[in-house]
């Protein structure tokens, strides 16, 4: 007997209430991303940001989306081209990276892919403000300059390597510069039940930074098996 493929997430308002859906990933896309998220994060999501109802301030973003666990990053360019990262815990403002090997990266177009970490690089999730030494924005992958994609602090602009040492792939097939139409960040679970939200320098017992390293372990596992990279859905 086939097995049925599960349920997408249902995604709601950002109070967590109202049911709403994406303006950029359909449902099989939803579906597909959430699949490759560690298990309790398969079910809700709930919209953080989208630059179209709340404007393009990075302050607005940064008040949105810091803090929030772990969360699906996606972006439309002018052209119609869409794509976005998984990150696998809170973002935390500051000029060096940080993560783990959950995170992947995915394009829609011109069809759906996603991309696992290649490991051979822990830059895996990158956000900075109000410094004139490194790029403020945020950004997947890569290294300062050869992003695996990256979104300046205007939420207009972009750039993104056609490979990166942290993914498997990218987003696009070549280094593209790109202007954008609108991102959308989705919460995957909440922030109060998120063992990885704090780093290895912050405050606390250290439990999350345990909890991360078993998922990363797991997630290298998977790599080694090969069963988690560059995946055509």
């Amino acid at each position: 007997v086939p097995v049925a493929e599960p349920a997408p997430p249902l995604l709601t308002d950002t109070a967590g209430k109202g049911e709403r859906s994406s303006q950029l990933l359909p449902k099989e896309a939803v579906a597909a991303v959430a699949r490759r998220m560690p298990a309790g994060q398969r079910e809700r999501w709930r919209l953080l940001f989208n630059s179209n109802e709340n404007g393009r301030s990075f302050s607005s973003f940064q008040s949105h989306v810091l803090g929030q666990g772990p969360t699906v990053v996606v972006v439309r360019d002018t052209q119609g081209h869409s794509f976005g990262g998984y990150a696998c815990e809170s973002w935390t403002l500051g000029p060096k990276f940080n993560g783990g090997y959950s995170c992947f990266l995915f394009r829609l177009t011109p069809e759906l892919q996603l991309f696992g970490t290649s490991g051979y690089s822990t830059n895996f999730m990158y956000i900075n403000d109000g410094k004139k030494e490194v790029p403020n924005g945020v950004g997947f992958g890569g290294q300062v300059g050869y992003f695996g994609f990256f979104i300046n602090d205007g939420l207009d602009t972009g750039e993104a390597s056609g490979q990166c040492a942290t993914f498997d792939g990218g987003v696009y097939d070549q280094h593209t510069r790109f202007d954008i139409d609108t991102v959308e960040v989705w919460a995957t679970r909440e922030p109060d039940v998120d063992p990885w939200a704090r780093d290895e320098e912050g405050e606390g017992d250290g439990s999350s930074v345990l909890a991360r390293k078993k998922v990363d372990k797991e997630f290298m596992s998977m790599a080694s098996n090969r069963t988690f990279h560059s995946d055509n859905i």
